[in-house]
């Protein structure tokens, strides 16, 4: 094959990982098209380095090192994600946004109920009977 035939493999992989990550509202379909954005630049990393010396074996380690690192930070992120999805039940990007509004513990006892018993019953009153 030819070096235009890989680059033209990975822009195809980009462009649709691209996509993906721009046009999903699942965190995990995001997650995947960044992958997918990651294989392509490994691709066209690998493929530069055939045609440019295929005799030394640095280019294939630094292909194996950057699957490797791909692998364990996707790992790592799937992770945070259903963690995240566990405690919070957030599975979409725009949900996630309000992660880090919370600097205190977070109160799990009203979860999953929406009505008029929200934060604003919480904020400054101690009981100490100066409702100004």
């Amino acid at each position: 094959m030819m070096l235009e035939t890989y680059l033209l493999l990975a822009a195809a992989l980009f462009s649709v990982g691209l996509f993906g990550a721009l046009s999903q509202q699942s965190v995990v379909m995001v997650m995947m098209g960044l992958e997918l954005m990651v294989n392509a630049v490994i691709v066209a990393a690998a493929a530069f380095w055939l045609y440019t010396s295929p005799e030394r074996p640095d280019g294939q380690v630094l292909v194996l090192v950057a699957v490797t690192a791909m692998a364990v930070e996707m790992a790592m992120g799937f992770a945070v994600t259903t963690a995240i999805f566990r405690a919070r039940d957030v599975d979409m990007v725009d949900m996630a946004a309000d992660l880090a509004d919370h600097s205190g513990p977070v109160d799990h006892s009203n979860h999953g109920h929406h009505g008029d018993h929200g934060d604003h019953e919480h904020h400054g009153h101690h009981g100490d009977g100066d409702d100004r």
